[in-house]
């Protein structure tokens, strides 16, 4: 199913716009002006910076910000938005497919523009093949490598002289003793928990097959049958069960999720690198590191990295060599660094190196023995399979579905 035949019911009217101006524009007349659309949080923190710097090196450039809510929101800003003709000229994608602004869904609609003859052709790596390029042509620049985990706040270890458990089991005692203290001992979005849901899947699933979204694409498994599946969202139950959410988890958007965290409200949260940005954006003494989720204990864990933060072009576009020259910029090292201090992840010119820093050190063992996995929803080309992963969760943990039912919804989303 295309994402653009049922759009005009998902996506809703977006308001709240805020624009940046990066500089006080007067009367001045630029040659070409240009639109970034971005999500709130440290990753549009992050191509903010750099639309700043090249303002102020490009003076008849002018590149604007548009920012929505990260999230729901923002994915449905971006289908609107080019639905209706007034699309950006520069849009931050996700890689893969399985959300509405990953690039080979709206690269497969016609909406990207094709990079393949840019100079970001020969920057984007070998393992990020498969979920940039589609037949032939390229939709996007990878932004960095970007790491998933669980966040935490070392600052409360070391006060309270506390550790993180190491297995499913010990967290959900952990949460009892966490609350005793005063704070909860895991974040997140009641209405969008795919990375937790991912996170506990990851192990139980994809560590054992990796091939297992090559087989239920094939018809040779169904999340109904998967006892991994199962086990996953009995477990994501059994947290909500053991008080390990913040209180009014069930209704917290992502933006709640970051303040949750700034605040010392809660210890931990699944994400990606770029909620750490997100956070310190807000607490910038906050000291936030990432280790892996603890399902499958001492031995058994994985880290999580992929290339799904994403920069393209509107193919609608009317300042195309500008855009190009914009996105070629972003390629360069220097501003990949910049992008991964802001936002977070690790820069693509030292991916391969390891040379992590500080923030993602206890990733490297994981890293140097080959323990690592990525994303599963980026290979899942309906999107409302990762629409049915968050619905299915928050409907579990507040009463509305049972674990067949949501098993029964993914299946039913996959087969749509």
């Amino acid at each position: 199913m295309s994402i653009f035949t049922n759009s005009v019911t998902r996506a809703t009217t977006c308001a709240g716009l805020s624009f940046l101006a990066a500089a006080a524009m007067g009367s001045t007349a630029f040659s070409q002006e240009l639109r970034l659309l971005v999500p709130a949080g440290g990753t549009g923190d992050g191509l903010i910076e750099l639309a700043e710097q090249y303002n102020d090196a490009q003076p008849d450039v002018r590149i604007t910000a548009q920012r929505f809510p990260s999230g729901d929101p923002y994915s449905q800003a971006v289908v609107t938005q080019l639905q209706s003709g007034s699309g950006p000229d520069l849009i931050f994608t996700n890689g893969g497919w399985g959300a509405l602004e990953s690039i080979l869904d709206l690269g497969s609609a016609g909406r990207l523009l094709d990079l393949s003859d840019t100079a970001i052709a020969d920057v984007v790596p070998e393992a990020a093949q498969d979920t940039y390029w589609l037949d032939g042509e390229l939709y996007g620049l990878p932004l960095s490598l970007l790491h998933v985990g669980m966040v935490y706040n070392a600052n409360l270890l070391e006060e309270h002289d506390i550790e993180l458990p190491a297995d499913e089991a010990g967290f959900l005692e952990f949460c009892a003793e966490t609350l005793d203290l005063g704070f909860s001992a895991a974040s997140v979005s009641g209405p969008g928990p795919l990375y937790m849901i991912a996170a506990i899947a990851n192990t139980r699933v994809y560590t054992d097959n990796p091939e297992w979204n090559a087989q239920r694409e094939a018809g040779e498994v169904t999340f109904g049958e998967s006892q991994g599946w199962r086990e996953t969202f009995e477990y994501y139950q059994d947290m909500a069960e053991a008080g390990c959410f913040q209180p009014g988890f069930e209704a917290a958007g992502i933006p709640q999720l970051f303040a949750a965290m700034a605040g010392a409200q809660v210890l931990t949260g699944v994400g990606p690198a770029t909620l750490m940005g997100a956070v310190m954006g807000m607490n910038p003494e906050i000291d936030l590191r990432m280790t892996t989720w603890v399902g499958g204990g001492e031995n058994g864990r994985v880290a999580i990295a992929d290339y799904n933060d994403s920069l393209s072009i509107n193919a609608a576009t009317e300042h195309e060599d500008a855009a190009v020259a914009f996105v070629e910029w972003v390629a360069e090292p220097a501003q990949q660094a910049v992008f991964a201090e802001v936002a977070g992840g690790t820069p693509l010119s030292v991916a391969d190196t390891l040379e992590f820093g500080d923030r993602y050190a206890d990733l490297v063992p994981y890293h140097e023995a080959g323990r690592v996995t990525g994303l599963p929803h980026t290979a899942w080309r309906n999107v409302e399979v990762r629409d049915a992963i968050n619905a299915g969760a928050n409907g579990l943990v507040t009463g509305q579905f049972t674990v067949d039912e949501v098993l029964a919804m993914l299946d039913e989303a996959w087969d749509d």
